[in-house]
């Protein structure tokens, strides 16, 4: 038994076992069990000084290097004042066993310790697998290293990856700053304590999730990345603490799920962590929810052990300082890459065998390998002669005898090598020859560095750059190269691509054929890769045998990749970044250029957003992702990847919280990522279109406007989508494409498209347009040959084209004109100047919104009582269910009634017309202030047939959250979607979205049914347009749906973006018993009958009452012979009895004659998650007044109940309008007597009265001493009496009242009730 002594200096944290002894200089001796330094530098004795140096002894016993607690007699005892522990032993009696090396926190203080004493040969040291101690003078020689006799776990760094989210609760106070540690315990042993940090501030806000990276040891029987599920049974799953003692610490933890290598535990807590709240604790055991861990993947295979051996080639310069890595491809699978490191050992030299052990699931039998290195240290290239990889059942050879350098041979740094049961050295390999074809075209010819990846049923390539020392890739030239990998099978797609360097890096690709000697694969292009040209990119998808001219007949779809670079010093970085994404069947994307298209992309603290095409993939299983290292500061510190595919509906995260940079961490640029599950988001499914447009070869025929198109299927609509490739588009005679994400809409029947008219040179000659959607293989094609242009034809710049082929319907549906009678009101100020629009809606589909810009029957349309004319040219919209009409608000005048809009043609109601009645202000400060009506063809009850939808948006507290610029929103519901809003006018509010302030906004639509998401977004204009968006909040039908964004709408934050889609969080709708009624009040025709005081309503039913109701809008309501119609919201009182109307009695001309009441109320109740109420069917229910609610008029009440009768006047319930005779008695006490308001309530079995204030008496002065007041109240028949309830309201001079009994007489019935 021995020691050895190592001197480490502080700052210094480190963990270690309780068998070691720190001795400081000064002869203080401390003894730590398993605690690390940090605690022990709390110490004030030790913080007091800048800086420390400790002893430390590492006692040895056997091939073991942890003492049991019984052998430490044998141990140097320290003096008196040691602080002693009790020992801990494991089950095996030994101590853990701890390797500093593999400690992350140890990195930086290894990197200057050991850098400036090696020479340039050497790299960065890096954490070392297998857990052994190493003297500080003896670091080891390779990053990642381990020993020889020890095997590669296919990491290059030490321990396991641990994500831990963390969810705190929504409740007030919920948040902390205070310091939160965990620990982690399996059926191996435990985790000792971490410490979250995070780059939030280490603060954990109310309602958030927070993810952190956590390295440890395995404690129990983890699987590596690859595989999805996991046995481990917790028994003491998590240990939480923090050090907050004051109310401002407080933290209440919702609960914490773990990941490791794809297996996933969640841990409820739903406790306060405080002294204030709660049971007063700091600290919370949790137990993963149903004491088990959730299995999420197949069954974990047993672990082979693979010998590797690699044979350097004995010539000059063969010999590498590289770090060199592995994959091994078998028919069962692969394994991740691997580095192949051994300690002490001066790897990968001339002449020289190195051999590595890996246990990795059972590859057998073994297919190929890629074996490759990252370019760095002093002399990277390397001559490999061959690699053998060997079991106790089989033995794999594979020949290389070429370079892996940048700058000798084919200059490749990867290759792929067949596996061959050969020793002789005969190649399995095949022998490919690639043809490249460059078009004949001013300015074909690239300089730039071009790359190929080609794709078999058998495996991939890796990417190659083409390049054979001659002067490649000139206008109208045929280039060949030669190309050994293993067999690829029948060859699928290549992805070929340039890296845009040199002078001229534009490129124009006529073809690609790729052959081996008996079969050649056609990969036509005809298509520029280049910036500036086409559809702007430099990366392309081929497909063997597909016609150029024909459209892709590919598998691609859209995906975005999101990379979010850590919020510290130097994280961002200069480099040109790549991925590459990997199925579960292990296809890959190729590698993807995250082309920069924002100057600070990859910078500390943002992130990025990058739209990429590649074959379907998903669920993607991992990601590989890189950069080239090169500009000013190629190191880059990446937290996290999120990869999100439309197509799939699917959102992806991909932990990293690791360096990407030669002189940081372990030194690699390259990283392979797993998915972390827990994370994994669905949303909203959406298709990739390839949409081709062929501009007319006319002159003129071009534009420089922006181009829009919509898409309508068998299945619904896309959205609105603009044509945008970044390059010079819709020039005369020319073929431009794009790729574009929207919801799926099936086989297609018609297009809508049409530019914005904003360019003086904005015509344009549209021949032709092909929508192709590669995942279904649907390909249709549009005729147009027809002009959109103000100047042209017939002045429109939209079109609307049936699929002439390839679309739902065998013949093409007719193009429809249709005659549009939009007649105004005759309302003082009922004309508007604004633009207005119409949208017409049908069984196939709408027009869109048109601008009735050019009016049949005059110059100044939309005056006071005036009809305009308008034609509307679209393809047959079959029978008309719905127009949508709204006007800009701008000009002198932009308020506008609009009676009525009528619409003709050949398909409406057999050649006649069909006339929508709207009969209302589209107006911000009339009626409810909207710019947008929806009217139904049936206009009975029409406002039951619309939805209103409450949508309330929170800007969040950070500085300068607020915005000036318009803000606009669309929601989409499992029927539909409203259509672009502009959010101009607030409820309540006038200076709209300022800094955490939540805005309230009405929205009247047909019902979208469910809600699946919302796009919100601003124009980007103002002072200060940039905005923070916390939430949306949507109340709709008696639900709560929640769309969370925290996120910023600016040009200048995160990503850019200042449109975002957001979807609803899980489980957050809350249905409540909410249904719209539609009121229709006539005020009578007699003098002085209207009325300025505040109206409410009350409705009463079979099932219970509603709410008080309050009617108001902006318009000047309950005028004199005037019908107002009114929209509310309340509880479902089932058949309607009573009605209950009144006004608060306040205004100069309070008093208000009624004639009568209609009310509509939709029937038969629908499941919460569809329409919960039939709109088709309405019970309508009749209320007759004809008397005054005022003061100084009738009886002097300004309270009415009203019985519900029918059509006919006939009373629907038994119930009858009775009088009760209500006396109430004052005491006989002194000062018994009140000068307040008093108000009464009768209940009975019925109902109630509501509350009625009780101002006429026989008595002038009421409620005076032992006097007796008597009041009639005019009530629907209550039945018997129960109870009275009765107040004051606590005013005038003498409020307080000794009231003795009450006496209520009426209905047949004769009660007193004494309070």
């Amino acid at each position: 038994m021995g020691s050895q002594c190592y001197t480490v200096e502080d700052p210094l944290y480190i963990e270690v076992p309780s068998s070691i002894v720190l001795k400081r200089h000064s002869d203080n001796h401390i003894a730590l069990e398993n605690i690390g330094v940090s605690e022990m530098l709390n110490d004030n004795s030790l913080r007091n000084s800048k800086r420390h140096k400790f002893n430390v002894y590492l006692y040895q016993s056997g091939s073991h290097t942890s003492l049991p607690y019984a052998a430490r007699s044998a141990i140097e005892e320290p003096p008196s004042n040691r602080v002693a522990y009790p020992g801990r032993v494991n089950k095996h009696g030994m101590m853990p066993v701890y390797n500093s090396f593999d400690d992350p926190h140890l990195q930086h203080y290894y990197r200057n310790k050991f850098n400036q004493a090696q020479n340039a040969r050497r790299k960065p040291v890096p954490a070392v697998a297998g857990g052994a101690y190493r003297p500080v003078g003896q670091p080891p020689s390779r990053p990642g290293s381990v020993r020889s006799d020890r095997s590669v776990s296919g990491s290059s760094s030490g321990g396991q990856e641990y994500h831990v989210t963390v969810k705190t609760g929504d409740l007030k106070g919920a948040g902390t700053n205070a310091r939160v540690f965990i620990t982690l315990h399996g059926t191996r042993g435990k985790m000792t304590k971490r410490r979250l940090h995070n780059d939030n501030n280490n603060v954990f806000p109310r309602s958030s999730e927070l993810i952190f990276t956590v390295y440890g040891p395995d404690i129990g029987d983890l699987v590596k990345a690859d595989i999805e599920v996991l046995y481990v049974s917790v028994k003491q799953a998590e240990f939480f603490q923090h050090d907050g003692i004051g109310e401002q610490q407080s933290w209440y933890l919702e609960q914490v799920s773990v990941e490791c290598n794809g297996a996933h535990w969640v841990f409820p807590c739903n406790q306060w962590l405080s002294l204030q709240r709660g049971d007063g604790k700091l600290d919370r055991q949790l137990v993963p929810r149903g004491s088990q861990v959730k299995k999420v993947g197949r069954e974990v295979p047993l672990k082979k052990l693979y010998t590797i051996t690699t044979v350097t080639g004995d010539i000059r310069g063969a010999g590498t300082d590289a770090n060199v890595f592995i994959t091994v491809f078998g028919k069962k699978g692969r394994t991740p890459r691997i580095q192949l490191t051994n300690s002490g050992t001066d790897t990968f030299e001339r002449g020289q065998s190195d051999v590595f052990k890996i246990r990795t699931n059972s590859l057998d039998p073994i297919q190929k390998i890629r074996i490759e290195h990252d370019n760095s240290g002093f002399g990277p290239g390397w001559h490999l002669d061959k690699v053998e990889i060997s079991s106790e059942e089989s033995k794999y050879y594979f020949h290389c005898n070429n370079w892996l350098a940048d700058d000798v041979g084919d200059k490749q740094i990867v290759r792929d090598i067949a596996a061959s049961t050969d020793p002789t050295g005969a190649t399995a390999n095949v022998k490919y020859i690639v043809t490249v074809i460059t078009g004949d075209k001013l300015g074909a010819g690239t300089d730039a560095d071009v790359y190929l990846q080609i794709f078999g049923d058998l495996g991939e390539t890796v990417e190659k750059r083409l390049d054979n020392a001659r002067n490649n890739f000139e206008r109208g030239k045929t280039d060949t190269f030669p190309l050994e990998v293993p067999n690829l099978g029948t060859i699928k797609r290549i992805v070929v691509r340039h890296d845009n360097s040199g002078p001229s890096p534009d490129w124009f690709c006529k073809s690609i054929s790729v052959g081996d000697g008996k079969d050649n694969y056609e990969f036509p292009c005809n298509r520029w890769l280049a910036e500036g040209e086409g559809d702007g990119k430099t990366q392309l998808e081929l497909w063997a045998g597909q016609a150029a001219e024909e459209g892709p007949t590919g598998e691609g779809v859209n995906y975005l990749i999101t990379t979010f670079t850590c919020n510290e010093r130097g994280a961002g970085t200069d480099a040109n970044v790549h991925i590459t994404l990997f199925s579960e069947d292990d296809t890959s994307s190729g590698k993807l250029m995250l082309k920069r298209d924002v100057m600070n992309a990859f910078k500390r603290g943002r992130e990025d957003v990058f739209e990429v095409t590649a074959v379907s993939l998903a669920p993607i299983e991992r990601i590989v992702i890189g950069h080239d290292d090169t500009g000013a500061a190629p190191g880059w510190k990446l937290h996290k990847v999120t990869v999100e595919c439309p197509s799939a509906g699917m959102c992806q995260t991909f932990i990293c919280d690791k360096w990407l940079a030669r002189d940081e961490g372990d030194g690699l640029i390259e990283r392979e990522l797993s998915e972390l599950l827990s994370s994994r988001r669905q949303q909203a499914k959406q298709s990739t279109y390839e949409i081709w447009i062929w501009t007319s070869d006319i002159r003129a025929a071009g534009t420089d406007s922006k181009v829009f198109v919509q898409l309508y299927g068998e299945t619904g609509q896309s959205d609105i989508i603009p044509l945008d490739n970044k390059s010079n588009n819709f020039e005369r005679g020319s073929l431009d494409k794009f790729t574009v994400s929207a919801p799926e809409a099936g086989s297609l029947y018609k297009i809508r498209v049409w530019h914005d008219d904003t360019h003086p040179s904005s015509g344009w000659h549209l021949d032709k347009v092909q929508v192709h959607e590669p995942g279904s293989g649907n390909k249709a094609l549009f005729r147009c040959a027809r002009w959109l242009d103000r100047g042209e034809e017939d002045n429109e710049t939209v079109r609307e084209l049936p699929a002439v082929s390839g679309g739902l319907y065998p013949t093409p549906l007719p193009v429809v004109q249709y005659k549009v009678s939009v007649t105004t009101g005759k309302r003082h100020g009922a004309g508007t100047d604004a633009d207005v629009y119409l949208c017409l809606a049908g069984e196939r589909g709408d027009t869109g919104d048109r601008w009735l810009r050019k009016s049949l029957t005059g110059i100044n349309k939309f005056e006071r009582g005036d009809v305009n004319e308008f034609t509307i040219e679209a393809v047959s919209l079959g029978e008309l269910r719905k127009i949508r009409v709204g006007h800009n608000n701008e000009g002198a005048s932009p308020g506008w009634f609009c009676e009525s809009v009528s619409v003709s043609g050949p398909e409406v109601q057999g050649g006649g017309t069909l006339t929508f009645l709207v009969n209302r202000w589209l107006a911000d400060d009339e009626d409810d202030g909207a710019l947008i009506r929806e009217v139904f063809a049936d206009s009975e009850a029409a406002l039951l047939r619309t939805t209103l939808y409450k949508i309330n948006i929170k800007t969040g507290d950070e500085r300068n959250a607020g915005t000036d610029a318009d803000v606009y929103l669309c929601l989409y519901g499992e029927k539909g979607n409203t259509g672009k809003i502009s959010l101009k006018e607030a409820i309540h509010t006038r200076n709209k979205f300022e800094r955490g302030r939540t805005d309230m906004f009405d929205l009247e639509r047909e019902d979208l049914g469910t809600l699946e998401r919302l796009n919100i977004g601003h124009n980007g204009e103002g002072v200060n347009s940039g905005w923070y968006l916390d939430t949306v909040t949507v109340e709709v039908g008696g639900s709560v749906v929640i769309f969370p964004c925290d996120q910023w709408l600016s040009k200048n934050e995160d990503d850019g973006k200042i449109e975002r889609d957001l979807f609803p969080v899980e489980d957050s709708t809350k249905y409540l018993s909410k249904i719209p009624y539609q009121i229709e009040i006539t005020t009578s025709d007699i003098s002085s009958a209207g009325t300025n005081a505040d109206v409410f309503v009350q409705l009463y039913g079979a099932d219970g009452k509603s709410e008080v109701v309050n009617l108001n809008n902006k318009s000047d309501n309950f005028e004199r012979g005037e019908t107002d119609t009114f929209k509310i919201e309340c509880r479902d009182v089932g058949e309607v009895h009573k009605l209950r109307v009144g006004h608060n009695g306040k205004g100069s001309q309070s008093g208000w004659h009624l004639q009568n009441i209609v009310l509509y109320k939709a029937l038969q109740k629908m499941t919460p998650r569809a329409s919960r109420w039939d709109k088709d069917s309405v019970s309508k229910y009749y209320f007759t007044c004809n008397r005054w609610l005022a003061r100084s008029e009738d009886d002097g009440e300004i309270v009415r109940e009203l019985v519900a009768c029918d059509e006919n006047g006939e009373p629907i319930h038994t119930a009858e309008l009775i009088s009760y005779k209500v006396s109430v008695h004052t005491s006989d006490v002194t000062g018994a007597g009140s000068d307040a308001d008093v108000f009464i309530t009768l209940y009975g079995e019925n109902g109630d009265s509501g509350e009625r204030a009780l101002r006429k008496s026989d008595n002038v002065n009421k409620f005076e001493r032992d006097q007796v007041d008597v009041f009639t109240l005019s009530v629907v028949d209550l039945g018997e009496l129960t109870k009275v309830k009765i107040r004051h309201d606590d005013s005038g001079s003498n409020s307080a009242w000794h009231c003795s009994h009450v006496e209520v007489e009426g209905g047949g019935e004769e009660g007193v009730v004494r309070v």
